[in-house]
């Protein structure tokens, strides 16, 4: 049985149980049930991620408010999102889960790059009319059939686009770049500017960074795995 653990301020750097937050990332684990609505006090995130077997259900008030988060997968058993709980943030597109009953006020205001919000809820959630800002200019994707009641709700209604999907990864693949990496003598290479993590092939991570250009990381010789842009290269060390 998971550990049933309510999370309270872990600063960077941390480890508390079932919850790691390094690297400007923050993975909440499996035996994680509540978090508090200081959580990530004094942290600097820039990815925050739930682990699928987490029974978090609701995200409070000023949770993740104002941190500069550019990427969320959100637990998918989540059913509300309280005020403020993910406000003045940078992300670009938000993927809301199935699950989802209620959006409160505020909720992704002042995430001024926001510009598709994708709700795999075949029944639209209740929404305050402040939950996001300027509906006009974003995209809405919601399930196929769907459309017409989001339509005629009175805030979803108000997105500029509404498009019928069955995709809810909130990322069209052909956008991606390939990683691209390759191992070379005593270490590994990666080109380009993108936040990389190197495992190896007993699945545990040996590096983590940001490359630039041409960045060169010592290894061991062997086989590795280089993940990037949520691509993945194997590639051989000698």
């Amino acid at each position: 049985m998971p550990r049933r653990e309510k999370l309270r301020q872990p600063s960077c750097g941390c480890r508390q149980p079932c919850c790691v937050a390094a690297g400007f990332c923050a993975e909440i684990g499996a035996g994680v049930t509540t978090l508090g609505r200081t959580a990530f006090q004094d942290c600097q995130l820039q990815k925050v991620v739930f682990d699928p077997a987490n029974e978090i259900t609701t995200i409070y008030e000023g949770t993740f408010k104002n941190w500069g988060i550019t990427e969320i997968t959100l637990p998918s058993g989540c059913a509300r999102i309280e005020q403020n709980a993910l406000s003045g943030n940078n992300f670009e597109t938000v993927v809301l889960p199935s699950t989802l009953t209620y959006l409160g006020a505020y909720a992704f205001a002042d995430c001024g790059k926001l510009a598709n919000v994708y709700v795999a809820a075949a029944v639209p959630p209740t929404a305050e009319t402040t939950s996001i800002g300027g509906t006009a200019s974003k995209q809405l994707y919601v399930p196929i059939g769907s459309k017409a009641a989001y339509e005629a709700d009175s805030f979803w209604g108000t997105f500029g686009t509404i498009t019928e999907t069955n995709d809810f990864s909130g990322v069209n693949a052909s956008e991606i770049p390939a990683v691209r990496a390759y191992g070379a003598e005593g270490m590994a290479v990666v080109a380009g500017e993108v936040r990389y993590e190197i495992v190896g092939i007993d699945g545990r991570s040996v590096a983590t960074g940001i490359a630039s250009q041409n960045t060169q990381i010592p290894l061991p010789a062997g086989i590795y795995v280089v993940i990037a842009n949520s691509n993945a290269q194997k590639i051989i060390v000698k």
